[in-house]
């Protein structure tokens, strides 16, 4: 929840952290007490509050809740996410002059308490009491069944932070500006699947609920196959088949050599099924796959798909964008209703295809060694990578095979042929090299026909390493990468990736990977040890 974003800041210590001088600065009212050693193994927690409230709080105490779902005492968490939902941190809409002396007119401002407590003092470990849909996560390092405390409060009406026996201390103070509704933000996705009101003693927005949906549903809030968590997280070692898994065949509950992934907010996954001439739609938690598309042999017809290699989902134009390698064209398909597609693009071997926020496509030129985006009903695109020929210079591509779109519009390429990943900001000349570019091998400053790619906000990629089994993790600036996924040979085993193609995220930020060689797709969750 950290400043990710241009329209967001954070005043205060990073979350989860409590320097040594924080600490000392802090008690230095206490005199010779050594806060350091009364603090130590106390726990960092967080506790929302409205925006009056937050600087005498800071400076003074806390009552507790006396008739609340998990009994009386104070209620804090473990996740700075979840404090921030409006019934815990008022949403407050700046407006009146005094305010105004602090922030802009018209931002949104939230106040988060940073507190330590001793482990002895949290007296209940509770799940969520905001009715969350058990599929969503809220804090992707914080289980959903632990995530709210209680702290005991000794029979005490008033928890005074100057008392050095206090069971709990407040240490900073939080604060989120936003120019924009929090509830639009990526990491407050949550909140629509659970309780959310616009009462003064419950949830306090500032703007009406009704508006603040209609313009949620608007926004497109995470590029396309990413998450909002951060990419230097661990994922488990071991993979859970959710498609496929069954035998390369045709029936429902096989694939053939797939390749393109994509996983939706529902976590429902769309599959590029290569060597079946079709796209299928797999719904959480089903054994068998549904065809969206193609299907009907292999052919040019409008009915008919020939060697898909990748797809994305439109959800505002309600339908699937294809990439037909074999016909050399890109096709838009209904996802309701009519059976068949709509040629938009011809002429193009492409490889990968993705989308921005604004709803232009993105289409890899596998032969013509380039990237173009393309908005839908024109005939030309827009060079955005490449187009200086077949080579290894950075204002050349070799074989671009997948691409990936940040929230600034850079371009991320993965290059078949030059085993490497490069980074083109927006408008630029040339490319920035992001991972391998060392020719092909196995070490960790190589990559082997890399092919599905997706970034985070900070500029850390993961990458399909096709040819060495496994998905690397490669950090902005870093000469060499890290394995995530795989990397123990070929094979059909949980931990294994067999020439691993698509990549894709759910919200939750749990990572899928379509595996060309064993007909299936695995789901390997957060490791939230």
């Amino acid at each position: 929840m950290a400043g990710t974003s241009p329209n967001k800041i954070f005043v205060g210590p990073k979350p989860g952290t409590l320097t040594e001088q924080a600490l000392l600065d802090y008690f230095s009212r206490f005199g010779t007490i050594d806060a350091l050693e009364l603090f130590r193994g106390w726990s960092v927690c967080y506790h929302g509050t409205k925006f009056a409230y937050g600087l005498s709080i800071f400076l003074s105490g806390l009552a507790p809740a006396e008739c609340a779902a998990l009994g009386e005492g104070i209620y804090a968490s473990q996740s700075i996410i979840y404090t921030s939902h409006p019934r815990y941190a008022e949403i407050k809409r700046i407006e009146s002059s005094d305010e105004k002396i602090f922030f802009k007119s018209g931002q949104y401002v939230q106040f988060v308490l940073q507190c330590r407590v001793h482990p002895s003092n949290i007296k209940v470990v509770g799940p969520e009491t905001l009715g969350i849909d058990r599929k969503v996560t809220i804090d992707p390092n914080v289980s959903n069944d632990v995530i709210e405390w209680v702290i005991d409060v000794k029979n005490k009406g008033f928890m005074d932070f100057s008392d050095p026996n206090s069971t709990i201390v407040c240490t900073g103070i939080m604060i989120r500006v936003t120019d924009n509704h929090p509830g639009l933000l990526p990491e407050s996705q949550w909140w629509y699947s659970g309780h959310v009101c616009n009462n003064k003693i419950c949830c306090v927005l500032g703007i009406d609920l009704d508006e603040l949906k209609k313009q949620n549903n608007e926004v497109i809030h995470t590029p396309l196959r990413s998450a909002t968590v951060d990419f230097n997280i661990t994922w488990e070692k071991n993979g859970i088949a959710v498609a496929g898994g069954n035998g390369q065949g045709n029936g429902f509950n096989q694939l053939s050599l797939p390749l393109g992934l994509y996983v939706d907010e529902q976590q429902t996954l769309y599959i590029a099924d290569w060597f079946n001439n079709r796209i299928v739609r797999w719904k959480f938690g089903e054994t068998n796959g549904q065809v969206v598309a193609g299907g009907n042999g292999k052919g040019n017809r409008n009915d008919q798909l020939y060697f898909p290699t990748d797809m994305i989902v439109d959800k505002r134009r309600d339908c699937l964008f294809i990439s037909d390698m074999g016909n050399k064209r890109i096709v838009q398909w209904p996802l309701h209703g009519v059976q068949s597609g709509n040629t938009i693009i011809t002429g193009v071997n492409c490889f990968g295809i993705t989308m921005d926020e604004k709803g232009f496509l993105y289409i890899c030129d596998f032969d013509n060694h380039a990237v173009r985006r393309w908005q839908v009903g024109q005939t030309q695109g827009q060079l955005v990578a490449g187009g200086n020929g077949k080579g290894d210079r950075l204002n050349q591509l070799n074989n671009p095979a997948s691409v990936f779109v940040d929230r600034n519009h850079s371009v991320y390429v993965s290059e078949y042929g030059n085993h490497r990943v490069v980074k083109w900001r927006k408008d630029a000349k040339e490319g920035i090299l992001v991972a391998g570019g060392q020719g092909s091998g196995n070490s960790l400053s190589q990559l082997s026909f890399p092919r599905g790619i997706v970034a985070d906000q900070l500029g850390t990629i993961i990458v399909a390493d096709a040819g060495n089994h496994r998905i690397m993790r490669w950090q902005e600036g870093k000469r060499e990468g890290t394995i995530i996924v795989g990397g123990n040979s070929k094979g059909p085993q949980p931990n294994q990736v067999t020439h691993p193609i698509g990549l894709s995220f759910d919200r939750n930020g749990n990572l899928y990977v379509a595996e060309h060689e064993n007909h299936r797709v695995q789901k390997f969750e957060i490791d939230r040890n």
